[in-house]
């Protein structure tokens, strides 16, 4: 909050009295004159640090009025033309152009993307794509008196979130760490929130002095400034105060000029303010030592408080997670036993089944077997009497036989003795016709009677 509180204040008042090496804010390094007051300025970061700003697709020409001292000693105002570095500039830093990062030792060759917007371009939005997206957007869009968007107008709006490193801590070790891993997370969560579909880009980079998150938003619809918290508070207050700004007065004007600075600081502190809410998991401390009036040490004594406090409330969360699956596993065996004991009553209740059965069973084959040796007793008194018919039949089949064998010999006898006569008539049939024919070839006429 206080470096936000500074950049702002020096960015809005005075004149900018930092380079910023890779045009994002982050990187920066004092002048000479604060090199021995901010020795380590550059490895050390206090308090919770996230800052945005917006960034048009060329330079603005406007310029400041810096008051600076002259070879006499006295001051004298000076113009100075605003630098803060273009879309082109803020990508090829981000990208790690050569020319664009030599504040850095050792860049790192990969982009590592923690969000990429599928949504805009019906695929993954890639940093390459902003600039490209900004002209396209400059061209479709118009302000709010219906004119094209200005050559400078902001169109991008870009951010950065760092996290503290500690001092006897690699980088390696500070990435792998359950504090490092939940800032990630809960940053990442909060920018989406913030700025929703407009969020096109979040890249994670660890080649600095400490890992940060560098998150891209552009406007779909228009202006990057209606996405930062300052610049649409001030939007706000010019329409709710136009006619004022129209005055000829001055000290009229100058004073509307503070009290939209003070509208600009309210909402970027509100926005400090949303982001340590957000942001409590961590037990980030929200100002620095300066800020707080506190020494060195107090503040220090604060910050490893905040830590302990951390890593007591993860060793917590990990108490509370292992006592939830031991009752999960209670609860578990709870309805496995409920389980056994349906099982066991339902078992029981056909084995009490089963045996009534048996028993019903037992009785009726007791009562079949009675039954049955009654019938085979009354079987054998039947098959007896049976048998006794049967020999009696047979013993009369048996006469009925001899009789009837009897009757036929004696009717064969009959039958061949007949034969016998007949065919003795058959030859005395023949020798009468012999006798005959004679007396037909001589034709005779004589009548033969019968004898």
């Amino acid at each position: 909050m206080f470096v936000d509180f500074v950049f702002i204040f020096v960015l809005i008042n005075i004149v900018p009295t930092i380079f910023t090496c890779g045009k994002c804010g982050h990187c920066v390094e004092p002048k000479a004159k604060a090199k021995n007051k901010n020795k380590n300025k550059g490895k050390e970061m206090t308090a919770q640090f996230i800052h945005v700003d917006t960034y048009s697709l060329v330079e603005s020409k406007k310029t400041r009025v810096k008051k600076v001292k002259g070879t006499d000693g006295n001051l004298v105002n000076v113009e100075q033309k605003k630098t803060k570095g273009t879309i082109s500039s803020i990508i090829a830093e981000g990208m790690r152009e050569p020319d664009f990062c030599s504040h850095i030792k050792d860049p790192q060759d990969e982009i590592i993307y923690l969000y990429q917007n599928e949504e805009t371009l019906g695929r993954q939005f890639r940093l390459s794509d902003i600039e490209s997206y900004c002209e396209k957007v400059r061209e479709e869009n118009k302000d709010e008196l219906g004119r094209k968007l200005r050559a400078d107008a902001s169109l991008l709006l870009a951010g950065v979130a760092s996290f503290k490193r500690e001092e006897d801590q690699t980088m390696e070790d500070c990435i792998q760490s359950d504090r490092f891993q939940v800032w990630m997370h809960e940053t990442l969560e909060f920018i989406k929130n913030e700025y929703a579909e407009n969020l096109k880009v979040v890249k994670l980079d660890f080649d600095e002095g400490h890992p940060h998150l560098h998150f891209y938003a552009v406007n779909d619809k228009g202006s990057a400034k209606k996405l930062h918290d300052g610049f649409r508070a001030t939007d706000e207050f010019k329409k709710k105060h136009k006619q004022e700004y129209k005055s000829t007065d001055k000290e009229q004007l100058k004073s509307l000029k503070l009290r939209e600075n003070q509208v600009y600081k309210k909402a970027m502190s509100s926005y400090q303010d949303k982001y340590q809410a957000h942001m409590k998991k961590v037990k980030y401390l929200k100002y620095g030592p300066r800020r707080t009036r506190d020494t060195r040490d107090e503040w220090l004594t604060k910050s490893a408080n905040q830590k302990t406090a951390f890593n007591n409330e993860m060793q917590a969360n990990t108490i509370l997670a292992e006592a939830n699956e031991k009752k999960a596993e209670a609860n578990s065996l709870v309805q496995r036993a409920k389980a056994y004991k349906a099982k066991y009553k339902n078992l029981f209740n056909q084995i009490k089944d089963k045996a009534i059965y048996h028993i019903a069973l037992y009785f009726a084959k007791q009562e079949a077997k009675k039954a049955f040796e009654a019938q085979e007793k009354e079987s054998k008194a039947e098959r007896a009497r049976l048998e006794k018919e049967n020999h009696k039949l047979t013993l009369e089949l048996q006469k009925l036989q001899v009789e009837k064998t009897d009757a036929y010999e004696s009717m064969k006898e009959k039958l061949e003795a007949k034969e016998e006569k007949n065919k003795k008539l058959s030859e005395e049939l023949e020798t009468a016709k012999l006798k005959l024919l004679p007396n037909i070839d001589n034709g005779s006429s004589k009548e033969i009677k019968p004898k």
